[in-house]
């Protein structure tokens, strides 16, 4: 017993270190984070539309434009004309490894084969080759999952195979969607004021932007696309004068990092809150990736 007592106490030491060597910002950070976790696991989440009356969340979702379907695909995106690095190459091998086997496909998307993938009378935005290469990815990620549906990733290293959250989601008619669980109010949504910090206060309720699966023509991927557009219509001039580049800090270029990803996704995702289900299997690693 005294062995176990003292074990214990070595482990809470141990992390009683590693958390006091992290920078302060990290540490409260990570209390928040606790605090917020605590709250969602204690109170169900009601949506209320007048916190965001204000958003393009008081608009109506446009029409789906087709039936809903759920391939048993995983989309991967690259966007740009350099081969992928040694890192994303095994990011790659070890998704299509962990399917080996399984009826789910892994598809990789490059310039040379993206118009196979364009739908009919829904082109590509006018404003897609002026968009940051990651900017791009946003934009193909949106645009497959709600034309197509399925499974998109980042090309990272996948720890397991997605068949059974696949199988999850098919299991559950009246959800959209699935992802794992958003790690941190610090990867949220980056919207000013009052209603940024709104959003992230509710990260528990997310699913995370590197790995998920969707129905297609859902009202939620029909909002998501559209949304996105809105903000490219907008700023179609500048970006045709500020093109992104690589990562999208060429001076001028007039998108944020998440704009088209997490800040219109995440709020979204309080709107059908419902309609989404997490899964922690699928999250992917997030070091040596690049």
């Amino acid at each position: 017993m005294r062995t176990l007592r003292r074990g214990a106490q070595q482990v809470k030491h141990r992390a009683f270190v590693v958390w006091r060597r992290l920078p302060l910002s990290q540490r409260v950070i990570r209390a928040n984070d606790a605090r917020w976790r605590r709250h969602f696991a204690n109170r169900p989440y009601v949506y209320d539309p007048a916190q965001h009356a204000h958003t393009f969340l008081a608009e109506p979702p446009p029409a789906e434009g087709g039936p809903s379907e759920l391939p048993r695909v995983i989309w991967c995106v690259w966007t740009g004309d350099n081969p992928l690095t040694e890192n994303r190459e095994r990011g790659l091998a070890s998704l299509r490894d962990r399917h080996v086997g399984t009826d789910v496909r892994v598809r990789l998307v490059t310039p040379t084969d993206l118009d196979q993938w364009l739908v009919e009378g829904h082109p590509l935005h006018p404003a897609y080759g002026f968009l940051s290469l990651n900017h791009r990815s946003d934009y193909l990620r949106a645009y497959l999952m709600h034309h197509h549906g399925g499974g998109y990733s980042d090309i990272k290293p996948t720890p397991r195979s997605w068949a059974d959250s696949f199988d999850l989601l098919a299991a559950h008619p009246e959800r959209w969607a699935l992802g794992y669980p958003e790690l941190s109010s610090s990867l949220c949504a980056q919207l000013p004021g009052a209603y940024g910090r709104l959003v992230k206060h509710h990260f528990p309720l997310f699913i995370g932007n590197s790995a998920f699966i969707y129905r297609s023509h859902t009202p939620v991927t029909a909002s998501w696309l559209a949304a996105l557009e809105r903000d490219l219509d907008a700023a179609a001039e500048q970006l045709r004068a500020h093109p992104g580049g690589t990562w999208g800090r060429t001076p001028g270029y007039p998108l944020r990092w998440g704009q088209l990803m997490a800040d219109i996704g995440q709020p979204l995702q309080l709107k059908y809150h419902g309609r989404f289900l997490q899964d922690a299997r699928m999250q992917p690693a997030f070091v040596d990736y690049r």
